[in-house]
């Protein structure tokens, strides 16, 4: 995935509502990107929350495989600012339905499972 790509389909999933704070996300010597509202820029004006990754890293939260939370415990972005903003951005996508939720877990367990493995 090309960042102009990336960049267009982070426009469409933040169209509707937008993010209520601008958001950075800083690729390194392939430029930055900024959200401030509604408004999708290759921009490195200011802004609340900055997250510094690759496009390659981007790429994976924008298809879906990952979100910038599991991208920040394993090392692979940092998130200077607010991280609820940073995951802002993977559910406004969500919600318009551009990316899949992560799936963390293989299996669901059911409640009565979890009531007989907690008595026990």
């Amino acid at each position: 995935m090309e960042l102009d790509d990336i960049v267009e389909q982070v426009s469409r999933g933040v169209a509707p509502k937008g993010l209520k704070h601008a958001l950075k996300i800083d690729l390194g010597d392939a430029g930055c990107v900024r959200i401030d509202g509604t408004q999708v820029t290759y921009d490195d004006g200011p802004a609340e929350t900055t997250v510094c990754t690759t496009v390659g890293v981007l790429a994976e939260v924008i298809s879906g495989r990952i979100d910038f939370a599991v991208a920040y415990y394993e090392g692979r972005a940092e998130i200077h600012g607010s991280r609820n903003l940073a995951m802002q951005l993977t559910e406004l996508l969500t919600e318009n339905g551009l990316i899949t939720p992560v799936r963390r877990f293989k299996r669901t367990i059911p409640p009565d499972e979890i009531a007989d493995a907690l008595r026990s």
